[in-house]
């Protein structure tokens, strides 16, 4: 995240500029209580389709441009943590598609066993 400010209309939401790789630097507006600069951020891009089939299309919040979302656990379906937007270490690769960052692309079986005893 290059840039974080303070909402000129909203006391609850943030302006940041988000680098997502290629010199590429997107306007989005904020509402999470640990947005700040400097973070490395999980960000969903315009037409990304999110858990739920919510779909990510540019949008103006309170009068400010959004050119996307910054993610938190529970928004990409990883676990049930929405206390905020996922904090990646200063290391974290910009533009690497988090699903490969996290190693998230596993096969998962579900399986679901039904009892078959009589006692």
């Amino acid at each position: 995240m290059v840039e974080c400010a303070q909402h000129p209309n909203a006391d609850k939401l943030r302006v940041t500029k988000v680098n997502v790789g290629g010199d590429r630097l997107l306007d989005i507006v904020c509402g999470a209580p640990n947005c700040r600069q400097g973070l490395r951020v999980a960000v969903a891009t315009i037409g990304a389709v999110l858990p739920g089939d919510f779909k990510i299309k540019a949008a103006k919040l309170r009068g400010e441009p959004s050119e996307g979302m910054l993610c938190s656990f529970s928004e990409l379906g990883i676990s049930d943590d929405h206390s905020g937007i996922i904090e990646l270490p200063a290391d974290a690769p910009i533009g690497t598609d988090i699903r490969e960052y996290l190693k998230l692309d596993d096969n998962t079986i579900e399986i679901s066993v039904t009892p078959n005893r009589a006692d």
